[in-house]
């Protein structure tokens, strides 16, 4: 009930950046390292007045102290990649969440580069949504991906791709 199945990891973050409802003036943070499938979606938001703020990675990484720096009261949603695709750094996800989540933010994860080499568990590290395809570590065929959204979140993204099988 919280998984879909979908064609690339760009199709999840385009999901949630175009399925949230971000006002102008809201704010996305993100790094400046990140890979396209995970900055591109967020930068189209720029169109609709979303300030699509960046960490500038990989110089200073987003840990959580530099997170909390970087966080404003108009922040709603942090979006990482778990392992960054050009230096191979791994983020620690559980402490990036508690950060993003006392200031009251939605923690979207790119996980690609990592899952299927690295135990992952969207619970234990407080990941509200996290979107991959699997033709990395998991050996997939390219065109299978996935997009996971915890169900205490699915409410807060509106379905922006309907179809039958979208309805009850």
């Amino acid at each position: 009930a919280e998984i879909a199945m979908l064609r690339n990891t760009s199709d999840g973050a385009t999901i949630l950046a175009q399925g949230l409802d971000l006002q102008p003036g809201d704010e996305i943070l993100t790094n400046r390292n990140e890979f396209g499938a995970n900055a591109y979606p967020w930068l189209a938001l720029r169109k609709r007045g979303v300030d699509v703020r960046f960490v500038d990675a990989p110089r200073e990484r987003m840990t959580p102290d530099v997170l909390a720096r970087a966080l404003t009261a108009r922040t709603r949603a942090v979006a990482v990649s778990w392992v960054s695709f050009d230096a191979g750094y791994r983020h620690d996800l559980a402490a990036l969440a508690e950060v993003t989540h006392r200031a009251g933010a939605l923690f979207f994860v790119d996980a690609i580069q990592g899952l299927g080499a690295f135990p992952f568990d969207v619970n234990a590290m407080g990941v509200d949504a996290c979107f991959a395809g699997g033709a990395k570590w998991l050996m997939a065929l390219q065109a299978v991906s996935f997009l996971y959204v915890r169900a205490s979140v699915m409410e807060r993204i509106a379905l922006i791709l309907p179809g039958w099988r979208s309805v009850s």
